[in-house]
């Protein structure tokens, strides 16, 4: 392979500006090869500019590189431009340029490499940047090749200007994006056939087409206000390279012919018909594939029809794991989950929010975020938009509240308690700072910082992924949010009730003395102190508990001897439940029934199947009364074990809260960026046998048991302790 590559490497904060910094550079030596391989003719000794290199290689590897000490630097981006000529590349041989960021303390920021026969467009040019908003010092820049290959490279040049973060840059998209509907109207309808086409075309995968590459590339187009390709031309190139042209009008699927209106609920693609943007050539070959779609092997995603698994597994590329990917790296995190939510989300169906507009409307925050903090943000609200308990919180607290508040937060040492909508007290303190503030446990939080608790929670609600308000602040005080804080004064003021009294508190703060108070807020987030678990216990002569979650088929024999001697047990279903009890169920119902239905996602993007479950007639059936505790800690397959014994029908009573509403087994996507952030979702729709639903809602017990801050403080187990009071007799 020959290539020739003109290329020029900036470090930028405001584009178009030149403004250089002095820094000193290591030289460009081969780090792995044989240096034989290399000719480099430089500038001179104190500039690293390279007039020509030639880099051959017949075997292995060889690498080049040059360490550049810049200096401290807040945020910016790396310009990467160049043309390179007769590129060709072999099965056997690749071309990569890197770059590795690192700060002072020589800890390594982001390191991005990218193949030069994936970043070249059709002319041959070179054109891409890399964002950051960390500190930097220095930059490592490296040309690598494998295989056979020989690189010219002529006027390598490396300098500091101005970049992304800038004016000429916000010029360029923000302000233009922003202001102007019919362009963000175009990327929604071309994201959403870039998804179409990746999941209804064979051809794709078949061919092995590198689809998130085919996007970045049409979005250099679609978002150059100079582009010469129009928007209709950059559609037709998908379909081209999609081959739609030749679908078979006369191919059925059968489980789509032979599927009922449940199964169905999610399929919908009104908006191919409804677009303006797209011709009617266009709206008519995607249709096609809609309806005479055939299953294939599809390199996204491995379906449930094709493996064991009971969710859908998908398959998509990380990239380079920078905090703050560039703008069509972010666009491609968008449209990668929103277009596996419209195909693969099993209870789409539920999304209150009007999904089909979403995607119109996140667009320019996706655009805007140029710093990582705006880009985390962005991401948290994509993931509350489905509203999933399983995606409730898709990061570790104090990632959460930076993205929801920014910079300057401060940690409390305050474990707080949500009671009712806005009611929050203290359930554990620091005993130092419970002395310095006066604070105690139980007290009631008026406000922070001289801003009302409600205020707190209303902004926090907003990014936590549950449609109900009561499971976001079960969700809030999970993760104890609201022990981190912004803080932007050297004084922190806190507002709180102490016997029905108001009384306030201040505490100076400044950096060289501020408490830190990490130890604290991650032991009150951990498990705590735990008893010995038991799968099952006598409480009295006739009253069993069993432990869902400790139970194992060990305990199967002792405890059926025990519940042949008393007249009631209590399943404790607030518990992450054994598999080996899941199986222990049918001992609890008295003939073969109908449990539950089971809907995972099929081969055909957004069909459903339908699955029922029965139980297995038991000879030894428990006959006495069935007390089933249930909280919002209930929830996944919680409430699936719950959900069968509602089967049981008779003698059988629900004491506690509602469920959480978060049921079937969790699929993930994996995201661009390093957030920090576990995206998933409910990945199997699960219902009663009746078609009766649980996602969202829950499940409601028989017996409500509201929570009691003085008991709870106490340690005190309510929901169980009122099981005992009702049922003893």
């Amino acid at each position: 392979m020959r290539v020739i590559i003109f290329l020029l490497i900036m470090l930028s904060s405001e584009l178009g500006t030149c403004q250089k910094y002095n820094f000193k550079h290591s030289g460009w030596r081969v780090v792995s090869g044989d240096k034989k391989n290399a000719s480099i003719k430089i500038k001179n000794i104190t500039d690293p500019t390279i007039e020509k290199l030639v880099l051959r290689n017949d075997s292995g590897v060889t690498t080049l590189i040059n360490q550049l000490t810049i200096g401290e630097v807040d945020s910016g981006a790396i310009v990467v431009t160049g043309s390179l000529d007769n590129f060709s590349v072999e099965d056997s041989s690749s071309a990569l340029i890197f770059v590795n960021a690192i700060n002072k303390n020589k800890n390594s920021i982001f390191l991005i490499s990218y193949d030069l026969s994936k970043i070249i467009d059709e002319n041959g040019k070179i054109n891409f940047f890399i964002p950051f908003d960390r500190k930097i010092d220095s930059i490592r820049v490296g040309v690598q090749i494998k295989g056979r290959n020989e690189i010219l490279i002529s006027n390598l040049k490396l300098e500091i200007t101005k970049g992304e973060f800038g004016k000429e840059w916000r010029k360029t998209y923000l302000k233009r994006l922003f202001h102007n509907e019919e362009e963000i109207d175009r990327l929604e309808i071309f994201s959403k056939v870039w998804g179409f086409l990746k999941y209804y075309s064979p051809e794709i995968s078949r061919n092995n087409i590198d689809w998130d590459a085919v996007l970045i590339r049409q979005l250099d187009f679609l978002l150059n206000k100079n582009s010469q390709k129009s928007f209709e031309e950059s559609i037709e190139y998908l379909l081209s390279i999609a081959q739609a042209t030749e679908v078979k009008k006369d191919r059925k699927f059968d489980l789509l012919q032979e599927s009922n209106n449940n199964e169905r609920i999610n399929l919908d693609c009104n908006w191919i018909i409804k677009s303006k943007f797209l011709s009617e050539r266009s709206k008519d070959i995607l249709i096609g594939f809609k309806d005479h779609f055939v299953p294939f092997n599809n390199k996204f995603v491995v379906s449930t029809d094709s493996s064991d698994n009971p969710v859908p597994q998908f398959k998509e590329n990380a990239y380079n794991k920078n905090f703050l990917p560039e703008m069509k790296f972010r666009l491609l995190s968008l449209f990668r989950y929103w277009n596996i939510i419209e195909y693969y989300y099993p209870y789409k169906y539920l999304i209150k929010a009007n999904w089909e507009g979403s995607l119109k409307s996140l667009i320019p925050r996706f655009i805007g975020a140029t710093n990582s903090l705006k880009y985390g943000n962005a991401l948290l609200s994509l993931n509350a938009l489905i509203e999933d308990g399983h995606a409730a919180l898709p990061t570790d607290s104090y990632s959460f509240a930076s993205y929801v508040y920014g910079k300057n937060l401060i940690i409390l040492p305050i474990s707080f308690g949500i009671q009712s909508k806005d009611s929050v007290f203290v359930k554990k303190i620091d005993e130092t700072f419970s002395i310095e503030t006066g604070i105690k446990v139980g007290d009631m939080i008026v406000s922070i910082n001289k801003r009302k608790v409600e205020s707190y929670l209303d902004q926090l609600r907003e990014y936590v992924g549950h449609s109900r308000i009561e499971m976001k602040d079960y969700y809030i005080e999970k993760g104890n949010l609201l022990g981190v804080s912004p803080q932007y004064g050297d004084t922190l003021f806190i507002e709180y009730l102490h016997n029905s009294k108001v009384n306030n508190t201040r505490l100076e703060i400044n950096k060289k003395s501020k408490p830190n108070y990490l130890d604290f807020f991650n032991k009150e987030l951990g498990e705590g102190k735990k008893d010995k678990a038991v799968g099952f216990k006598s409480i009295d002569k006739n009253t069993l508990y069993l432990d869902v979650h400790s139970w194992s088929v060990k305990d199967k024999k002792n405890t059926i001897a025990f519940l042949q001697d008393v007249n009631k047990v209590i399943i404790d279903c607030r518990k992450y439940p054994s598999w080996d009890f899941i199986e222990f169920v049918s001992y609890f119902l008295k003939d073969s029934v109908e449990l539950l239905k089971f809907m995972p996602t099929t081969s055909y993007p957004g069909l459903l199947r339908e699955v029922l479950n029965k139980s297995f007639s038991d000879s030894l059936y428990f006959k006495g009364n069935v007390i089933v505790l249930v909280s919002e800690e209930t929830q996944s397959r919680g409430e699936m074990l719950a959900m069968m014994l509602k089967a049981r029908r008779e003698k059988i009573t629900f004491i506690g809260r509602p469920t959480a509403g978060a049921d079937g087994d969790v699929a993930t996507i994996q995201m661009l960026g390093e957030q920090y952030f576990n995206f998933m979702f409910s990945g199997v729709r699960v219902l009663y046998p009746d078609n009766g639903e649980t996602q969202s809602i829950g499940i409601c017990p028989d017996v409500t048991v509201k929570r009691i801050i003085n008991r709870e403080i106490m340690g005190e187990d309510e929901i169980l302790a009122a099981a005992l009071k009702i049922f003893t007799f």
